[in-house]
């Protein structure tokens, strides 16, 4: 029987979970190309596309979790770079989503809405394997 404390703790992982999961979707569709409407209206009329494929590893939509592992499990994207601003904590990104991360952290300083942190970024089988 799970003590009350382990349910509230459970809860805020899920909130934090769904947080970051819609910052990650944020991200990777604001980078999938300058043109992203069309581009998702291209993933909406063309289901084969590997670009748009929830399974292909290499694709921006791409979904991972317990239940779908990455597959092969130790891919790495080649794009993979330093996001150069907002990374106090020297995350990799791939190149696209670098872009996105300037782009919108330079917004929300010039809006004067706080400063943008990369708090994650790619992780290796072997480090996710350790968390």
């Amino acid at each position: 029987m799970k003590t009350r404390n382990q349910i509230a703790k459970q809860r805020v992982a899920r909130i934090y979970s769904v947080r970051a999961l819609t910052l990650v979707l944020a991200l990777s569709l604001s980078a999938t190309a300058p043109q992203s409407a069309s581009a998702l209206e291209a993933c909406a009329t063309s289901a084969t596309d590997p670009n748009c494929s929830i399974s292909v590893a290499a694709s921006y939509q791409v979904v991972v979790n317990k239940v779908r592992p990455l597959r092969p499990v130790t891919y790495q994207a080649r794009d993979l770079i330093r996001v150069p601003k907002f990374n106090p904590y020297g995350r990799l990104v791939r190149r696209a989503v670098s872009k996105a991360i300037v782009l919108m952290g330079t917004a929300m300083k010039a809006d004067g809405q706080g400063t943008l942190i990369v708090q994650s970024g790619y992780r290796s089988y072997k480090s996710q394997k350790t968390i």
